[in-house]
Order: structure tokens, then C-alpha cells, then sequence
């Protein structure tokens, strides 16, 4: 099986590691996101333009768009999108 080198050091801790995993598959496929602010900051996803959502696969976030009680769900803000590090997007986190 094939695995892709991320360049994390070993010995990290697991939330330290799926931080970084985040952050790497974000620059990788042009996901919008942001950091939380915090010791071993956390990632939030969001839509961008394209339909693309960090934290779903393409069909299966093409699929909970399509049904709109799904969709509904999705429109709850995200409990640390005020603690969104840098602000970039300037918008509520879901």
C-alpha cells in the first residue's frame, strides 16, 4: 500500500499529528480553512467555490448538499469558529 510522506516528525502526539495532516491536505488540495487558536491548534473546514469541503469526500459532500435536511445540519456553526486563529475568510465556521 502506497502512503504519502507528509513531513511529520515522529513522535508527535496524535492531535499534533492530525493537525498537521489538516493543515498539509488544505495547501494540497486548495481546501478553505483555519486554524484555531490554542496549544495544538485544530483545523476548521468550509465550502469554497469549487464544492469542495475539507472535511468530506467530493460525493459524499455533493450528496448531503443535495438533500436539504442534510444541508440544514451543515449551516450550524462550528463552536470554535470564533476562536478562528488569523480571521481570513472572516465568516461562521461550519
Amino acid at each position: 500500500m502506497y502512503e504519502l510522506s507528509l513531513g511529520i516528525p515522529s513522535g508527535v502526539g496524535l492531535r499534533t499529528e492530525l493537525s498537521l495532516r489538516a493543515l498539509t491536505l488544505a495547501k494540497i488540495h486548495g481546501f478553505l480553512c483555519e486554524r484555531t487558536d490554542g496549544a495544538i491548534p485544530g483545523v476548521l473546514f468550509g465550502p469554497n467555490d469549487c464544492g469542495r469541503h475539507g472535511n468530506f469526500h467530493l460525493l459524499a459532500y455533493q450528496m448531503i448538499s443535495n438533500h436539504p435536511q442534510w444541508k440544514k445540519r451543515l449551516g450550524k456553526a462550528h463552536t470554535a469558529f470564533l476562536a478562528a486563529k488569523y480571521g481570513i475568510y472572516s465568516r461562521c465556521w461550519i
